[in-house]
C-alpha cells in the first residue's frame, strides 16, 4: 500500500513537527489485524508535487484506489445525522462515508459539539480512511504470501488442520482464493482453524471455490451475524419473493462454477427493485442487507455485484438461532 500526500499534508506525517500520522497508521494496522484477520503490508508515506498541497491518495499494487483532502490546523466536524444547523467553515464531505462535513477552526470545537456534530483530526480522518480503505480492499491485499504467513502461523497451534488439507485436498492457491472471498463480502478471516477444518470435510468432494466458500460461511454464521447485528441481537433484513427466489434459482448455472444465465433486462430489473427496498434500511442507518435461500446467495451476490456492490447477501444457512430477524421489506416480481 501507498499513501500519496500534497506538500501542505508533510507535517502531519513529521513526528519532530508534532505529526502523528505514522503511530496513527500503525494502530490501523493493529486494528485491521484484529477486526478482519489479515496483517496489511507497511503503508509507504511519500509526497507528490503533483497533487495539491492539501490532498492525499492512497494507492494498492500501484493503482489509485481512494482520495481525499485534509486541512492540516483544522478539524472535521462530521454531522450525526442529527445536527441540521450550519457550522462557519469550509462546507465540504466527510471523505470516507460521503456525509456532510464542515471543516472549521479548533477554538470552534465546543460550539460545534453542542449542535451534534463530532469534530476530528486530519490525521485521524485520514487514518479511518486508510482502514476502510483496506477492509473495502482486504481480498487484494491478501497476497500468496500473505496466505502462506496466515497458515504458517496457525501450523505452530494447529498442525493437524492444515497438514490434512494442505497440500493433498488443496493447493494454497486455492485456500487463498476461498480466503478472497470471504474478505470480498467482508468476512472476517480471524477464525482460520474453523475455515480450514471446513475446507478439509468439503474439499475432497467439491473443487469449485465458490462452493466451497458457501460451506464455509454456513460455519462461519456467528462471525457473519455479530458482524452486521445489532446490539440486541437483531437483524433488518429484506427478503425476496419466492417468485423472485425461483427465477433466480432456475437461472442459475452450477455445472460450470456459477454462471447466472439471466438477460441484462431481468438483471437490471431486479437489482432496482433490490434497491427500492433496501433504501428502507440506509435511510434508517443501517446496513443494505438482503436475506436469501442457501442455494441462491452466491448468484444473487455476482447478479447485484456491479449496480449494489455494498450491498450484504446472506442466506439462511448464516443466520445463529438466536439471531432475531426484522424483515423490512419483500422484493417482488410487481
Amino acid at each position: 500500500m501507498e499513501l500519496e500526500i500534497g506538500v501542505g499534508l508533510i507535517p502531519l506525517a513529521d513526528p519532530n513537527r508534532g505529526g502523528d500520522l505514522l503511530s496513527r497508521i500503525t494502530g490501523v494496522r493493529r486494528n485491521v489485524a484484529g477486526e478482519v484477520g489479515i496483517v496489511l503490508p507497511k503503508v509507504r508515506i511519500r509526497d507528490n508535487l503533483r497533487l495539491d498541497e492539501n490532498h492525499y491518495r492512497l494507492k494498492i499494487a500501484n493503482n489509485p484506489v481512494a482520495e481525499g483532502e485534509v486541512h492540516p490546523g483544522m478539524m472535521l466536524a462530521m454531522s450525526s445525522g442529527m445536527s441540521q444547523d450550519p457550522l462557519p467553515g469550509l462546507a465540504t464531505k466527510d471523505p470516507v462515508f460521503g456525509q456532510p462535513a464542515y471543516w472549521i477552526d479548533p477554538g470552534t470545537r465546543e460550539h460545534a459539539e453542542l449542535l451534534g456534530y463530532t469534530p476530528v483530526e486530519p490525521a485521524a480522518v485520514l487514518a479511518t480512511h486508510l482502514q476502510e480503505v483496506s477492509r473495502r480492499h482486504a481480498d487484494e491485499l491478501l497476497t500468496r504470501d500473505a496466505a502462506q504467513h496466515l497458515i504458517d502461523e496457525l501450523k505452530k497451534t494447529s498442525p493437524a488442520v492444515v497438514n490434512e488439507l494442505i497440500p493433498d485436498s488443496m493447493k494454497l492457491s486455492e485456500v487463498q482464493q476461498v480466503l478472497q472471498m470471504l474478505l470480498r463480502e467482508e468476512v472476517p478471516i480471524r477464525n482460520l482453524a474453523v475455515i480450514l477444518e471446513t475446507l478439509g470435510d468439503y474439499a475432497t468432494k467439491i473443487k469449485d471455490p465458490v462452493w466451497l466458500t458457501e460451506y464455509v460461511r454456513a460455519r462461519l454464521s456467528r462471525t457473519i451475524c455479530s458482524r452486521w447485528s445489532d446490539a440486541e441481537n437483531r437483524l433488518y433484513v429484506v427478503t425476496l419473493d419466492p417468485t423472485v427466489e425461483d427465477r433466480i434459482a432456475a437461472g442459475i448455472d452450477k455445472e460450470r462454477g456459477l454462471l447466472v444465465r439471466m438477460s441484462p433486462k431481468a438483471i437490471e430489473a431486479t437489482c432496482h427493485r433490490i434497491a427500492q427496498e433496501v433504501t428502507k434500511l440506509t435511510q434508517a442507518g443501517r446496513r443494505a442487507i438482503v436475506l436469501v435461500s442457501p442455494q441462491i446467495r452466491a448468484g444473487v451476490k455476482q447478479l447485484t455485484s456491479a449496480a449494489l456492490p455494498r450491498l450484504v447477501v446472506l442466506s439462511y444457512n448464516e443466520i445463529t438461532r438466536d439471531t432475531t430477524i426484522e424483515s423490512v421489506g419483500v422484493v417482488t416480481d410487481g
